[in-house]
């Protein structure tokens, strides 16, 4: 059975990726679960660099000498 509705049209879903939490300042807490924050925001993916091993942090330091060269 093939879909009948265009990505582009369907509705658009987010998840927690753990890049930028906002809260303020009063309501951090012991207690507090900065995953349960109501408040969202939108991380553009070409924009988002994931580091979660040494090489991923190579890569990036390679980009932002890339970036700065260029200017």
């Amino acid at each position: 059975m093939s879909s009948t509705i265009r990505r582009q049209d369907m509705p658009h879903y987010y998840r927690i990726v753990g890049a930028i939490y906002v809260n303020s300042r009063k309501e951090i807490t012991p207690e507090l679960s900065l995953n349960d924050n109501p408040i969202g925001s939108y991380l553009d993916p070409s924009r988002a660099l994931d580091i979660v091993s040494p090489k991923d942090l190579e890569l990036v330091e390679q980009a932002i000498r890339a970036r700065l060269a260029s200017r």
